[in-house]
């Protein structure tokens, strides 16, 4: 149970890792660095967090943030 747990979690935070990746990358095109650098610092933690899970819990944990991933790009392209 707690496993499935960490795998929702998992989905999410790497969802929302992606998100803030694409606006990030959007950010600096649009010239505007505190936005990018807030961006920025939330990847890195997301990222930090997503690794030890992987070391720690499962390499399984992989699959729901790849899946999570693509979702935050998705919806992150979404035009508003």
């Amino acid at each position: 149970m707690l496993l499935a747990v960490l795998f929702v979690l998992a989905f999410f935070a790497a969802g929302l890792s992606d998100y803030l990746e694409t606006k990030y990358v959007l950010a600096v095109h649009s010239n505007a660095p505190r936005k990018a650098a807030l961006c920025s610092v939330g990847m890195w933690a997301i990222g930090a967090l997503g690794l030890l899970a992987i070391i720690e819990v499962s390499p399984w944990i992989v699959l729901p943030e790849g899946l999570g991933m693509y979702l935050g790009t998705v919806l992150a392209m979404r035009r508003p």
